[in-house]
Parts: structure tokens; C-alpha cells; sequence
């Protein structure tokens, strides 16, 4: 790593990738669970099976754009990553406590 709280390109986006495989993690369990929770509500089961489905789409799409937005630059790749980080780690929150009486 770069001194002085300076990162380059490469370590910027090991850091993402890091980051990205944590809270990818997290949203897999607080998935899981949510499903869990709603055994016995199938209705809201299949809603929250179909919602996470468009999510993941929309976080694909919004973090394309994202790397799209630098236009080939060097950022690009750790653009889309930060992208999809903060996205998951979002909605890994969203999922923590749904279903919850």
C-alpha cells in the first residue's frame, strides 16, 4: 500500500472488493433469514423473492452507470465496486429486520 493514507487504483479497489465480499455476506444472511421469518407467510415470501430479484437488477444496472461513468478511466472497475458495496450494504440493513413481527 501507498504512504501516507494515499491508495492507488490497485489498492482502492482491493479495499472495494474486500468490502463488497463482507457486506455481499451480510445481505446473504439477512436474506436467508427474512425467507426464514416468513415460512409461514407464503404470499410474503414470493413478494420479498420477487422484490430481491429486482434489486439485484437495479443495483446491476445503477452500478453499471457508475462505471460507465468514467468513461474507461482507470476507476472504472472500483467505481462499480464502491457501487455495489454501498448498494448491498444498504440493502443487507433493509433485510435485517423484514419479516419482523
Amino acid at each position: 500500500m501507498a504512504t501516507r493514507g494515499s491508495l492507488s487504483n490497485l489498492d482502492q479497489r482491493v479495499c472495494a472488493d474486500e468490502e463488497l465480499e463482507r457486506q455481499d455476506a451480510r445481505l446473504n444472511r439477512n436474506y436467508k433469514a427474512a425467507l426464514e421469518r416468513l415460512a409461514e407467510d407464503p404470499a410474503t415470501k414470493l413478494a420479498l423473492i420477487k422484490a430481491q430479484r429486482a434489486w439485484v437488477a437495479y443495483r446491476d444496472a445503477d452500478c453499471q452507470a457508475a462505471r460507465e461513468s468514467a468513461r474507461g478511466g482507470t476507476l472504472a472497475s472500483f467505481l462499480s465496486i464502491f457501487c455495489a458495496a454501498k448498494h448491498t450494504e444498504r440493502r443487507a440493513d433493509e433485510l435485517a429486520s423484514f419479516g419482523e413481527p
